[in-house]
C-alpha cells in the first residue's frame, strides 16, 4: 500500500506540474498574439490618421494657390516683395509636399507639430506683405477649420 501511495502521489505531483507549464505556455502564446494584433492595429491607426492629415495638407495647398492668385491679383502691400512672396510661398509648398511624403506613418503629434509650423509660416507671411492680413488670415483659417471638421 505504501509503494502505491508513493507512486500516486509522484503522478498527482507530476500532473500538476505539467498543468501548470501547459497553463504557462499557452498564456505566454496568447499574449504574444494578442501583442500582434495590437501592433497591427496601431499600424493601421496611424496610417488612418496619416490619410487625414495628407487630406489637410491638401486643403493647406489649396489655400496656398488662392494666395497666389491674391498676390498675382494686386494684394501685395508692394510690387517690390511681390516675387519673394511668390518664392516663399512655394518653399511652403514644397515643404509640404515632403511632409505628405515622408510623414506617412508619423505620429499625429508629429504631424500637428510640423502643420503647426507651415501654418504660422503662412499667417506670418500674410501679415507681413498682404493689404487685408486679418481678413484674409481668417479666411483661410475658417477654410481649414471646416475641411478638418469634415474629415
Amino acid at each position: 500500500m505504501n509503494d502505491i501511495t508513493v507512486a500516486l502521489f509522484i503522478a498527482i505531483l507530476a500532473g500538476a506540474i505539467l498543468y501548470m507549464q501547459i497553463q504557462k505556455i499557452t498564456k505566454n502564446i496568447d499574449q504574444k498574439v494578442a501583442y500582434e494584433q495590437s501592433d497591427e492595429n496601431k499600424f493601421a491607426l496611424l496610417r488612418q490618421n496619416s490619410q487625414k492629415y495628407i487630406n489637410f495638407c491638401d486643403a493647406i495647398d489649396e489655400n496656398i494657390r488662392d494666395l497666389r492668385a491674391l498676390i498675382n491679383d494686386g494684394a501685395a502691400k508692394n510690387d517690390e516683395c511681390k516675387d519673394k512672396i511668390l518664392s516663399e510661398l512655394s518653399e511652403i509648398s514644397k515643404k509640404l509636399a515632403f511632409l505628405q511624403s515622408m510623414n506617412q506613418n508619423a505620429s499625429p503629434q508629429s504631424w500637428e507639430n510640423s502643420l503647426f509650423e507651415i501654418l504660422s509660416k503662412i499667417d506670418n507671411l500674410v501679415n507681413e506683405n498682404l493689404n487685408d492680413a486679418d481678413e484674409i488670415n481668417e479666411k483661410i483659417r475658417e477654410n481649414l477649420r471646416e475641411h478638418f471638421e469634415n474629415m
